[in-house]
């Protein structure tokens, strides 16, 4: 997509739209609309990414991470899961653990 503007907007449309080298019947786009949307993506993405979590939502996944073991030490006595498979498991919900519980220590010293 290419920027384009008149008077008193800007719009975002088809390149080939714009140097009509061919009949692009796609709509014009205004700029504050994808741009709002953009921006709001792009921001979810950064919190994500910086570990900005609510306290609920890391409960969420320690509970999920502890259901996750509980499976697969169910599976392990039953035989379905070789002791590798198990001890895997065991080490994946420790580094969860860990990580999370270092979340909320971030969490709750953002809020003091």
């Amino acid at each position: 997509m290419r920027g384009d503007s008149s008077e008193q907007y800007r719009y975002y449309q088809d390149a080939s739209r714009v140097d009509r080298v061919i009949n692009c019947r796609q709509a014009t786009v205004r700029a504050e609309q994808i741009e709002s949307q953009v921006f709001g993506l792009f921001f979810e993405c950064l919190e994500s990414a910086n570990g900005n979590h609510s306290l609920e939502s890391i409960q969420a996944q320690l509970t999920e991470a502890q259901e996750r073991l509980a499976r697969a030490k169910e599976l392990y006595l039953y035989g379905e899961m070789s002791r590798e498979g198990f001890e895997q498991e065991k080490l994946r919900y420790e580094k969860v653990k860990k990580d999370l519980c270092s979340d909320a220590l971030v969490v709750l010293s953002s809020k003091e």
